[in-house]
C-alpha cells in the first residue's frame, strides 16, 4: 500500500516521506531526545571504553568480551556476518553495531582506532571504598537500605562507567529507569521502612485517607450545587476553591504516594535478588583482580 501510494504521490508531484527504520521502540526513541539513559546509551559507552583502551581491532574485541560482552562475527555455517552484533552480559539478545549510531559500525569502528594512535585511557576503574566495603561487609536487609545500595549503584554506573565490568542485562534495563530508581530512594529514605510490613501499613492508611478524604469532597460538591441553585455564588465560588485546594491537592499527593508503595512491594523482591547479583559479581571481579596481583609479584 505505501508503495502504491508514493507512485501516486510521485506522478502527482508530491513529496514522498522517507521511511528511516532504526530499529527502536517509541519509548527509547523518545528518551534519547530528552537525553535519558537507555540501553543503546550504555552499549555505545561501553565500546568507547573499550576503543579508548585498545590498539588493534583484536584487542577491541578482547576488551568488549572483558566487559561481558560476546561479539559475534560469523554465523553458524561459518560464513562472516554481513551485519557483526553483540550479546551484553546476562541475556540471550543480540545489538547489531550498525543499529548502534553513527560511528558504531564496525568500519567505523577500525577507523576511530586507525584515527586515535595510541590507548589513552584505563578500560576499568577501581571500585570506590565504600561500594567495595559495602558490598564486601554489608548486605542490604531493609528496605531503605536496598534501595539505598541499588540506586547508588545505577547512578554511579550512569555518571561513571567502569565500576563492574561485566554488567548484567537486568541492571542496564534499569539504568533506563534512573528516575525511577531515585524517586523510590529518596521516598523510602524519607520513610525508613525497615520490612515490607511497615509498607503495607503505610498502604492501607493511604488507602483509608483517600477513601475518607474523598467522601467529604463528594459532599462538598453537593453543597456547592446547591448553593448555586439557591443563588448564592460567592460561597458557591469559595467552597468550589476549598475543595480544590484542601481535598484535591492532598488526594492527589496521597495517590502518588499510594502508587510508589505499590511499585515497592511489587518490585521488592527483584530489587533485592539484583543486589545480591551484584554483590557476587564484586567478589568474583576482586577474586580475579587479586589472582592477577598474585601472579605478577610471581612473575
Amino acid at each position: 500500500m505505501r508503495n502504491e501510494s508514493d507512485e501516486l504521490c510521485r506522478t502527482l508531484g508530491l513529496s514522498v516521506c522517507k521511511v528511516t527504520r532504526n530499529g527502536k521502540s517509541y519509548g527509547e526513541h523518545k528518551a534519547e531526545l530528552e537525553g535519558k539513559p537507555t540501553i543503546r546509551f550504555t552499549i555505545r559507552w561501553d565500546i568507547d571504553r573499550a576503543i579508548a583502551d585498545a590498539s588493534c581491532m583484536n584487542r577491541f574485541y578482547e576488551n568488549m568480551e572483558k566487559l561481558g560482552y560476546k561479539v559475534i562475527l560469523y554465523g553458524q555455517s561459518g560464513k562472516a556476518l554481513e551485519h557483526p552484533k553483540l550479546m551484553p552480559y546476562g541475556t540471550q539478545k543480540c545489538f547489531r553495531f550498525d543499529k548502534l549510531g553513527e560511528g558504531y559500525d564496525i568500519p567505523d569502528i577500525h577507523a576511530r582506532l586507525l584515527d586515535r594512535g595510541k590507548p589513552y585511557c584505563r578500560l576499568f576503574l577501581p571500585v570506590p571504598k565504600r561500594i567495595r566495603q559495602y558490598s564486601r561487609y554489608h548486605e542490604p536487609r531493609t528496605v531503605c537500605a536496598t534501595y539505598r545500595y541499588y540506586g547508588r549503584f545505577i547512578r554511579l554506573q550512569f555518571t561513571k562507567p567502569g565500576y563492574v565490568r561485566r554488567i548484567p542485562y537486568s541492571l542496564r534495563e534499569d539504568i533506563a529507569k534512573l528516575e525511577h530508581f531515585i524517586d523510590m530512594q529518596n521516598y523510602t529514605s524519607k520513610h525508613r521502612f525497615q520490612s515490607v510490613g511497615q509498607v503495607k501499613s503505610v498502604k492501607e492508611y493511604l488507602e483509608v485517607q483517600i477513601c475518607s478524604l474523598s467522601k467529604q469532597r463528594c459532599n462538598l460538591n453537593i453543597r456547592v450545587s446547591h448553593e448555586e441553585k439557591m443563588g448564592h455564588y460567592n460561597l458557591a465560588s469559595a467552597l468550589r476553591y476549598e475543595a480544590k485546594e484542601n481535598y484535591g491537592k492532598q488526594i492527589k499527593e496521597m495517590r502518588g504516594e499510594l502508587k510508589l508503595c505499590e511499585e515497592l512491594l511489587s518490585e521488592f523482591s527483584a530489587v533485592r535478588d539484583k543486589c545480591s547479583d551484584l554483590r557476587t559479581e564484586i567478589t568474583i571481579e576482586r577474586n580475579e583482580l587479586i589472582k592477577q596481583r598474585q601472579r605478577v609479584r610471581v612473575r
